[in-house]
């Protein structure tokens, strides 16, 4: 997962934070359905370009389709980004010989889910699809590519996630396991409709669109309260917050970074009084001047300790 490659790479874990995408599933509601008439209708959605490995797939589906004659492929998704490769498609359908596949382009898909008995993904490279997410939302099982987050939307990862499977993991660019795990669930309608509803329970549970909605303003709100520490912020990260030596370590930051600039007018101002001393300047005037440096530095002093001190958060 990036959560491990970012340790890898020697990344504090208390300072990973991953918050996965969601769904609103009840936008999905409309696309579940018990029971269907007619062929076995397999889905896919995704962009037609190499990374999808489409080619896997229609390699997959002309097994099944020699195995299930009634059988039919939907691809649903942009076909013009790669145009060469989707080119490169259709004629492997063609060499293939291979019927009942349709390339749908950018459809609703939400139109066309609800005649779906099951989903694939044959990527080479995913994040966490929102694809299987959605399609999961919908009641339909998948097959999926071990690559990414996609072993975990469909078996679960969360240690109190006893939904059951959601669908099957094949390995990259194997059209024969892919083909396998299609067959297997298309001769058990009842594993299909319980992939289904697994899927869909645990997007409820784990992958809410408001979940992840209420993680980033969790985050944010966390960030703007430590914020207002200002200079404090990353000195109680390294020694800990509301400590002693965080409010020490705290005051003598601030004093450099405030107090230094203060002190560097003082003595210029100083040192202008007394050149000016030397070119007729009476006592009084070079009094004010004094005072004046000795007020700024004072002040100046004033902030710096209450700015570096839990005083602060309140002010």
């Amino acid at each position: 997962t990036n959560r491990s490659l970012q340790i890898e790479l020697k990344c504090p874990p208390e300072k990973i934070t991953v918050i996965p995408n969601g769904v609103n599933a009840e936008d999905y509601a409309c696309c579940r359905s018990e029971e269907h008439d007619g062929p076995f209708v397999i889905g896919t959605v995704l962009r037609v370009v190499p990374i999808k490995d489409v080619k896997t797939m229609l390699l997959a589906f002309d097994i099944v389709k020699h195995a299930v004659p009634d059988a039919r492929l939907e691809i649903m998704g942009n076909t013009a980004e790669d145009p060469s490769y989707y080119r490169e498609c259709l004629d492997l359908l063609e060499e293939l010989g291979t019927e009942d596949v349709e390339f749908l382009g950018q459809v609703n898909i939400r139109e066309h889910l609800l005649e779906v008995d099951l989903l694939l993904l044959s990527s080479i490279s995913e994040g966490q699809p929102l694809a299987i997410l959605e399609g999961l939302a919908a009641e339909k099982p998948f097959v999926a590519t071990n690559v990414g987050d996609c072993k975990a939307l469909l078996e679960g990862e969360h240690e109190n996630d006893d939904f059951g499977p959601a669908g099957i993991i094949v390995p990259i660019m194997n059209s024969e396991a892919m083909a396998q795990a299609i067959l297997r669930l298309l001769r058990n309608p009842s594993m299909l409709r319980e992939m289904g509803k697994a899927g869909r329970k645990r997007v409820e549970t784990y992958y809410s669109r408001k979940g992840m909605l209420e993680a980033f303003r969790a985050i944010y709100s966390y960030l703007e309260e430590d914020s207002r520490g200002g200079n404090r912020f990353e000195l109680n990260k390294i020694y800990g917050r509301k400590t002693l030596a965080a409010n020490i370590w705290g005051t003598i930051y601030a004093t450099m970074t405030t107090v230094g600039p203060a002190v560097i007018s003082a003595v210029l101002m100083l040192a202008l009084v007394l050149m000016l001393e030397q070119t007729g300047l009476t006592m009084l005037e070079s009094r004010f001047f004094i005072a004046t440096s000795t007020y700024a530095f004072v002040i100046a002093t004033l902030v710096a300790v209450l700015y570096a001190t839990p005083v602060s958060r309140y002010i």
